[in-house]
This record gives structure tokens, C-alpha cells and sequence, in this order.
């Protein structure tokens, strides 16, 4: 669902997991209260990974699975589908009340032919291929009905990336979040499962069709107003009143423009159920929920390094052929019991060591994500007066709240997908709404034209050549041990507080070039409901959120009916329809609280501005 923050925003795919489903079909695949029906068993693609140590690597089991919000949703043995065909609500004959209707509707399994044939998900050697636009959002397991948990403080991770084919608008993510290792089940309200692909959460706090312990979020359906880039406020959704909200580290979300890490903390441990604006968050009124919509993340382009990133001989990482990005999860004090201090990442590509690149000296030329870092760039970031600054990040935890979701354990996310009504201006725009100014320092997210990245646009360039992204030789272990980059990063030094903000914020002329982060999956959804949208924003002084992204939508971006999934895959998405709706109360999920100005001090001379991008 759209979501204001600030003048900035981020769409999220609209296409997320649903988290209560009940009834399986397959009868190779028994659950409780199972229902007698004709779909396929469940065939995972299997995927390589690595465990390091000791200067050796060992093969672990793995697969995928693809999201439950992917596939069909329907009544029990029947072909009923459980939303209505126009959006409006849920199907009385089907749901009569949110348990009912849990233990009334069922989803279908997929088979390799399903996989790779509608859903563009094809296993390569130690990876998996996905294809835009029909790409579902995937999760990794460890075995047939569990999720592989990944615990990653005092480690590293590593994968290698082809993203040579996305252009300005799409975003190939691959992103780790707090969900269940059983996917949810519970026996009753949901016996699909892991195995299945339900259980998403992340945190944005998505609204999903079902929710943990409850069932349907079907009880005050209705839609929302946001404002898009451009200044138009449409209706959004509809969705209910409870969204689920977790931990979201996000590794990488690039296209082959620009790329974004970002940090989404939160104040509770693993899954939450919020409600309400106090729980959810609300932009308007100042809350900030429960975790950090924005988040605090590093983007190249935006933090001063333009010629970074990018295809072509001309950028220090060559988009335009495979890479690997290697990044450390590095304590305060090196060992395992410390606090998450620093978060690192380095690229290698045809055997050389590329180094993450220094930010611009606003931000004290620092070269990873710190806690000084974070909140050095909450202040300068900051361009609209008119409203205080608020460190949601600082407040909701920061990198001690990331390394406990850490030690938990989190689970392993892929994804590609676009972003119709943000056009994905918040990873790689020259800007992100009417209201910005590029000259501001942090506005300009990448090199990609304001008006580009729309789903139509993407789609038609779809059809003339195929957008895939593929990851592969995915490691994790000790640090400096999965990948030719040995050295063990030293904990960083201890800094109570961060050191006050040059005020080239309070300059208007203050140049800063841009690129930003987030999280979530793709257009193309298969909603068992009803095919969502893309569609959900938020955005984020530091980056922008995933995941990232995330309540199912069985309308169009402005209300406009859908078309249905179906048993043989993926619906295609529909345009949607540019006419505005009267302005309302904002979207849930927000900002937060304000946090004190930094004291002034001499402005920093302008940076370059690169010429935008249009694909």
C-alpha cells in the first residue's frame, strides 16, 4: 500500500505472501483438515549454498519455494475464488467470518513445470534464474516444510549476481526477513505452511489477506488514498486493519543502474501483529510503528559515488557482466555475544577486490553502515523544513536490534519486480516526487528520468528482451571465509555520540548525489484471491525499504478490478488507470518521533550532477 514519508516515497509490490491459508489440494501433501482436490504436489528447485570455515567450504541442503500470495486461492475442493472478482471484499459464500473463512480456502502446490513454465524460475548451476514479469517472490529452505534459518552476527555472506538486463524502474532483491521456519502453520488456521510459502512479514508491517491466529484481515476492507511521485492522490488497495510486521535486513536491491543495502529494525522480536495507527504507524501524525519503515541504508549513487555502480567499463562495479558481493556482519567487540556494530560489503569482480566506496564528506567520508553513520545522515538528509527530524532508525533499536534478529535467525529472500505507482524513483531517480529538489543533498537516488520505470514501460522492454536476474554460489560462514576477500574486519571504535552534521542541509543549493534501497517482489503476482498490484510506499531519508513492501491487492492501484490467478499460473497485470481520487487521510506505516537539528556548520561544495537516465 502506498505509504507517504516525507517527500519521498517507495512502492511496494502489493504481491506478498498470504500468511493463513488453509486447506492444501495435492493429496501427497497431508494437512490437517485437508481438502479432496486435483492440484500438483509441491516440487521445490533445488539450489546451492555453502557453509565456510577454516579456509573450506561445505554444501548444505537447500530449495525454494515460491510464495503462497503466488499462487491460486479458492475454496475449498472447489473453484470458487474466496475475493470477489472486482476487489470490493471477500466472498460471503465462501468467508463468512476471518476463521471460516481460513479454514474455507486453499492453495495449490507447483511442479518444476510450473516453476520454470509460468514462473519464470529456473535452477542454474548452484543458483536460480527469475524471470520478470511473472517472478514470484521465493524463499529458501532447509528441508521439505522448513525454512533454512540463516544466523549471520560475526559472519559473512556472500552470493555472486548477474543483474545485466534490469533496467531504470525494476529491482532484483534478495533480502533476508524474521518470519517462522514453519511458515506459521499451526494446524488449523494455516496447515500449509513453509512448504507452501506462507508466513511473510517484514517491515513495512504489511496488511495481508490472513494474519497469524486470526484468520481473514477481512473486517473493515476497504481502500486508501496515497499520493503518488507526481503529486496525484489515488485510491490504493483495499486492505484490513492488521498488518504483520518482523526484522528485514536487505542485502541487495539494484538494477543495472544503481544498488542499495539497507538496515529495517524493529522494536519487537520475530513476528508482530499490529493495528491501528500507535502499532501500525501513521506518517501524518509522527508514529513510527513498530520498525523502521525507512531504515538506514548505503546507495552508492546517493552517498556521492555516481561512477560506482553501473554497466560499463566506465564504473568501478561493471553491472553489465556477473559480480559478487561479499558482506560482514562485523560485533563491537569481534566476537559472537557483542553487539551488531558495523555492517560491511565488498565487491569482487574478475578476481579483483572492489571496496565499498567512501561517502561524500558530509557524512564524514565513511565507508559502511555505523551507528554514527546513521544518524550523521538522518540530519543531512533531511530537506523539508517543515517538518522535525525524527531518527526512526536510533529510536526503534538500530544495529543492536539487527544483530538480535541476527542471533535468532532469519530466512533467505529472492525476488524481482517493478514498481508502477513509485516507478522505483526511490532506488535509482534522479529524484522522487514534484516536491524535491535535486540540488538537496540526498535527493538524487540514481540516474534513471523521473518520468521512466513505469510498468508499462518495463513490460514492453520485457517483451523485446528478456529482464531475468540470477543468483548463484550463495556462502555463508566466518568472516573472511567465503569468498577471496580473507581479511577480518576490526569492530569498529566505540562512539557514544555521533559528530554534529556539516549544514549544507540548511543550504538549499547543497548538491548530493543519489540512489537508494528497499525490498519486495514483482508485478506479476498470482494472488490465489485475486492478482495484487504493484503498490505499496514508503520511503526513507537514509534508503528505502523491500522489501521488501507488502499487502496483497485484489485491485488496481486505483481500484480498478484485477485480473483473476488461476491454476495455470500468474495473471498478467494490468495498467493501471492514472485518475486521481480525492485527497484523504494518508496510509498507515510511517516515520517517527522528532529528533533534535544539528548544530550548523559550514556548508560542503556542490558534487557533480550526472545527467538522468531514461532506461
Amino acid at each position: 500500500i502506498p505509504q507517504p514519508q516525507g517527500q519521498r516515497w517507495r512502492t511496494v509490490n502489493l504481491a506478498c505472501s498470504v500468511l493463513r491459508l488453509c486447506f492444501v489440494l495435492s493429496a501427497a501433501w497431508s494437512a490437517t483438515a485437508q481438502q479432496a482436490g486435483g492440484s500438483k504436489n509441491e516440487v521445490h528447485v533445488p539450489l546451492g549454498i555453502s557453509r565456510c570455515a577454516g579456509g573450506a567450504c561445505s554444501p548444505e541442503a537447500a530449495s525454494i519455494t515460491m510464495d503462497s500470495n503466488w499462487r491460486w486461492l479458492h475454496s475449498a475442493g472447489g473453484f470458487k475464488n474466496c475475493v470477489k472478482k472486482d476487489g470490493s471484499g471477500w466472498d460471503s459464500g465462501v468467508c463468512a467470518d476471518p476463521a471460516s473463512c481460513a479454514k474455507s480456502c486453499q492453495i495449490d502446490g507447483a511442479d518444476m513445470k510450473a516453476y520454470t513454465g509460468s514462473y519464470g524460475v529456473t535452477p542454474v548451476n548452484n543458483g536460480v534464474r527469475i524471470a520478470f514479469p511473472n517472478g514470484p517472490r521465493l524463499y529458501v529452505m532447509d528441508t521439505d516444510t522448513t525454512y533454512k534459518i540463516f544466523k549471520l552476527k560475526n559472519r559473512e555472506f556472500t552470493f555472486d549476481v548477474d543483474l545485466s538486463t534490469i533496467p531504470c524502474g525494476a529491482n532484483a532483491a534478495l533480502y533476508f526477513v524474521e518470519m517462522p521456519q514453519n511458515g506459521g502453520m499451526d494446524g488449523s488456521l494455516n496447515t500449509a505452511g513453509a512448504k507452501l510459502g506462507t508466513g511473510y512479514c517484514d517491515a513495512q508491517c504489511p496488511h495481508m489477506q490472513f494474519i497469524p491466529g486470526h484468520g481473514a484481515n477481512m473486517e473493515s476492507w476497504t481502500k486508501h488514498p496515497a499520493k503518488n511521485p507526481d503529486g496525484q492522490w489515488l485510491q490504493v488497495g483495499p486492505q484490513g486493519p492488521r498488518g504483520v510486521c518482523c526484522a528485514e535486513m536487505d542485502i541487495m536491491e539494484a538494477n543495472r543502474h544503481t544498488t542499495a543495502w539497507t538496515v529495517h529494525p524493529c522494536d519487537t522480536q520475530k513476528q508482530h501483529i499490529c493495528q491501528g495507527d500507535e502499532d501500525c504507524g501513521n506518517v501524518d501524525k509522527h508514529l513510527p510503528g513498530v520498525c523502521d519503515k525507512m531504515g538506514c541504508g548505503w546507495n552508492p549513487y546517493r552517498l556521492g559515488s555516481p561512477k560506482f555502480f553501473g554497466a560499463g567499463a566506465a564504473f568501478s562495479v561493471d553491472t553489465s557482466r556477473p559480480f559478487t558481493v561479499v558482506t560482514q556482519f562485523v560485533t563491537s567487540d569481534g566476537t559472537d555475544q557483542g553487539d551488531l556494530a558495523e555492517i560491511r560489503q565488498t565487491y569482487v569482480q574478475d578476481g579483483k577486490i572492489i571496496p565499498n566506496p567512501k561517502a561524500e564528506p558530509l557524512l564524514n567520508s565513511a565507508d559502511s553502515i555505523t551507528t554514527p553513520l546513521c544518524d550523521r545522515m538522518t540530519v543531512a538528509y533531511h530537506t523539508n523544513k517543515s517538518e522535525p527530524v525524527r531518527n526512526d532508525f536510533k529510536q526503534l533499536g538500530g544495529l543492536p536490534s539487527m544483530g538480535r534478529a541476527l542471533d535468532r535467525g532469519m530466512v533467505l529472500v529472492f525476488s524481482i519486480w517493478d514498481d508502477d505507482f513509485g516507478r522505483m524513483l526511490w532506488l535509482d531517480g534522479e529524484y522522487t516526487s514534484v516536491k524535491d529538489d535535486p540540488k538537496d543533498p540526498g535527493v538524487r537516488r540514481g540516474p534513471c528520468g523521473f518520468h521512466a520505470g513505469n510498468d508499462a514501460e518495463i513490460q514492453a522492454k520485457a517483451k523485446q528482451s528478456p529482464i531475468s536476474v540470477t543468483f548463484s554460489n550463495i556462502k555463508h560462514g566466518a568472516l573472511g571465509s567465503t569468498s577471496v576477500l580473507k581479511s577480518v574486519p576490526k569492530p569498529p571504535p566505540s562512539a557514544a555520540s555521533s559528530p554534529a552534521v556539516p549544514s549544507s542541509v540548511e543550504g538549499a543549493n547543497a548538491t548530493a548525489p543519489t540512489a537508494a534501497s528497499g525490498h519486495a517482489p514483482a508485478a506479476a503476482s498470482a494472488a490465489a484471491a485475486a492478482a495484487p498490484s504493484a503498490g505499496s510506499v514508503t520511503s526513507n531519508p537514509s534508503s528505502m525499504p523491500r522489501q521488501p513492501n507488502v499487502a496483497p491487492a485484489p485491485a488496481g492501484i486505483d481500484g480498478t478490478a484485477l485480473p483473476l490467478a488461476t491454476p495455470y499460473g500468474p495473471a498478467p497485470m494490468p495498467q493501471p488507470s492514472s485518475a486521481a481520487a480525492t485527497p484523504a487521510v494518508a496510509p498507515v506505516l510511517a516515520p517517527s518521533s522528532p529528533v533534535p537539528q544539528a548544530p550548523a556548520a559550514a556548508p560542503v561544495a556542490a558534487a557533480p550532477v550526472a545527467a538522468p537516465v531514461a532506461a
